[in-house]
């Protein structure tokens, strides 16, 4: 009995077809990816993860978590896209939010026992690579204003509303 399963289930597995790849005019990068970031100050924080999903070839949104300096970080963020085949730049405006230390404030200063929520209003542009065989690597950076203060344990809350701060990161991924 083992043999007849055998038999029936090798020339299956023997001639199955390999995911096929996207051609030379497709626009490799515009499939949903998942990846991983590092950076400095991103909306996903020091280190992060992002889920990407294209509504459109060139429209996409993307979503994730991540760890900054000072804990747990949340973005959300739509973007254009511009090219195909291998090579896209993208350009985004969105969301993020966590916890924030106002003037990075370091052990001795008096200002590091107050800390801020705060929801922040970002935009981006950024560069991707991704290969035939779905491996995606994206260098990004841009700006990031404070919108609002949610909860805020600070004495310089009123002044943090509209501060700017740039960022810069490095993802690295796969579509499917």
């Amino acid at each position: 009995m083992v043999t007849l399963v055998a038999m029936a289930v090798t020339p299956a597995v023997a001639f199955a077809q390999p995911r096929e790849l996207p051609g030379d005019d497709a626009d490799w990068g515009a499939r949903p990816r998942v990846s991983a970031s590092i950076g400095l100050f991103t909306p996903t924080g020091e280190i992060g993860a992002e889920y990407t999903q294209p509504l459109t070839p060139g429209f996409e949104v993307g979503v994730g978590v991540g760890a900054g300096l000072t804990g747990a970080q949340f973005a959300a963020m739509p973007r254009l896209r511009f090219g195909r085949g291998p090579f896209a730049i993208t350009l985004g405006v969105g969301v993020s939010g966590g916890p924030f230390r106002p003037n990075f404030c370091l052990g001795e200063d008096p200002c590091m026992d107050g800390q801020v929520d705060a929801l922040w209003i970002n935009g981006e542009v950024g560069g991707q690579i991704t290969s035939r065989a779905g491996l995606a690597f994206r260098v990004f950076g841009g700006v990031g204003a404070v919108a609002a203060t949610v909860r805020c344990t600070a004495g310089t809350c009123g002044s943090i509303d509209g501060q700017v701060l740039p960022f810069l990161g490095v993802s690295l991924g796969h579509t499917f």
